[in-house]
């Protein structure tokens, strides 16, 4: 008998069935996988929920694939509110559709979880990667590891969660997400979308939460391992949340987390409230920024003149504060691999997206 299996692989979508049947493909090739569970939180559209069922049946995985079915509507801390409800491993991994993951650093991750109690997450090197398109299956054109967006450049080992936070809002290196790159216990993710939940928090600024609690709840530790490639999307532009609903779901947000500061960490609450106002200086200023972008972006869409300037404004050099953020600044985490064509996560990567056979079943169900 097969012992029970400790993680869950938790893929989030939404009308991309030909990314995700590519992440299951890869699940799949990695072996009979009995210490893993696979749960799919599908938030596509009638028709492609019905395409990725009817492609999905004509696989034959060695693994079941539990599905998760909400509207495109439906808030990210619902679908996985839902999700935890069906999820009974300690440990969980949240994977985005068009990441392709690698599964030898999970067992190592899982067993330093359970040796070391204070810590609370686990992740390593990210390899980006882009093709000609941004499609599942093509030609490798790119590939590099990001020196600071990701993986986080944190250092997150800290005994005391205030100074976790600190250093995570330093006001320097920005906000990251390790949540989406890692594997973490399921009691943190249950505790953050509890928080979420309270307050009906906005999907925007749940990465923030994710980070915070995180932060707060454990230590986090950095493998000297690649454990996921993720494809990037150089025409993706990101939906600007509107900046007086998302100000006034932050400072629900801020309150609701110094409360948890002095409840859990027994933190006085001025420096809580201190603490916390740090912590989300970054992403407030990141709110309306991305609201100027916004407006500026339709201007310069609608006159071309103003397009140049954009363009020129865009693509101007970094500046001396930007630039000095750009070095991997801490030699307490593991240096970045150096890595070519012939390094095994690349190979890897380029054997999982050339063109195949997987495509045309899609193709064919459209």
């Amino acid at each position: 008998m097969s012992p029970a299996p400790k993680t869950t692989l938790l893929f989030h979508t939404r009308n991309r069935p030909s990314f995700l049947l590519r992440a299951l493909d890869n699940f799949n090739r990695s072996g009979p996988r009995s210490d893993i569970d696979v749960v799919v939180l599908d938030a596509s559209t009638e028709e492609l929920f019905h395409i990725f069922q009817k492609v999905l049946a004509q696989r034959n995985f060695d693994f079941k694939v539990k599905i998760l079915r909400s509207t495109p509507s439906t808030p990210l801390r619902a679908r996985f509110r839902d999700a935890l409800e069906t999820i009974d491993t300690p440990f969980v991994v949240l994977a985005a559709d068009d990441d392709i993951y690698f599964f030898d650093w999970m067992a190592e991750a899982v067993a330093l979880l359970e040796s070391e109690p204070s810590i609370g997450t686990v992740y390593g090197h990210v390899l980006s990667f882009q093709l000609e398109e941004f499609v599942p299956y093509g030609s490798l054109t790119k590939y590099y590891i990001r020196t600071r967006r990701n993986p986080p450049v944190h250092w997150l080992e800290a005994p005391a969660a205030a100074d976790r936070l600190l250093e995570t809002g330093d006001g320097v290196n920005g906000h990251v997400v390790t949540g989406w790159y890692a594997l973490q216990r399921t009691s943190q993710l249950r505790e953050t979308v509890r928080i979420a939940t309270e307050i009906d928090l906005q999907s925007e600024l749940f990465e923030y939460l994710l980070v915070f609690c995180q932060a707060t709840m454990g230590r986090t530790r950095m493998l000297d391992r690649i454990v996921l490639a993720r494809q990037e999307d150089p025409g993706r532009q990101h939906p600007t949340p509107d900046p007086s609903a998302a100000q006034l779901s932050l400072e629900q947000l801020m309150e609701l987390c110094a409360d948890f500061l002095v409840e859990r960490e027994g933190i006085a609450q001025v420096e809580a409230e201190r603490i916390v106002d740090r912590f989300f200086a970054g992403p407030r200023r990141q709110l309306h920024r991305a609201h100027a972008r916004r407006h500026l972006r339709r201007l310069a869409n609608k006159l071309p003149f103003l397009r140049t300037i954009w363009t020129g404004l865009m693509g101007r050099p970094r500046s001396p504060a930007d630039q000095s953020v750009a070095a991997y600044p801490d030699p307490r985490l593991p240096s970045i691999p150096s890595i070519d064509r012939e390094h095994p996560a690349v190979k890897r990567v380029e054997e999982i997206v050339s063109p195949g056979s997987e495509t045309d079943s899609v193709s064919a169900a459209a």
